[in-house]
């Protein structure tokens, strides 16, 4: 629910967690267009984890359509929490 958006976002980690990672993903990259912008640094954790989430599932296949994809999900982490150091550190 948005109106708990914290919660909707642990459960879809706990989605992940029960190794429906590829439903996890989809859902995630579904929600942070949802989250309101005075939301800010829940913006940029769910970011910062769908970057990790299309890290994680890539495996050892980086390639030219992949990296664009997790590059991005980085830089918005530090888009939307400009302070926040763990998004800085996953972008660089």
């Amino acid at each position: 629910s948005l109106e708990y958006p914290e919660v909707t976002y642990s459960y879809f980690k706990h989605v992940w967690a029960a190794n429906a990672k590829s439903v996890a993903l989809s859902k995630m990259k579904a929600f942070v267009g949802l989250i309101s912008p005075s939301h800010g640094k829940l913006r940029s954790k769910t970011y910062l984890k769908i970057g990790n989430m299309e890290l994680e599932l890539s495996g050892d296949r980086l390639n030219a359509s992949n990296i664009p994809l997790i590059s991005e999900a980085f830089r918005q982490a530090t888009t939307y929490s400009p302070e926040w150091h763990r998004a800085w550190h996953a972008w660089a």
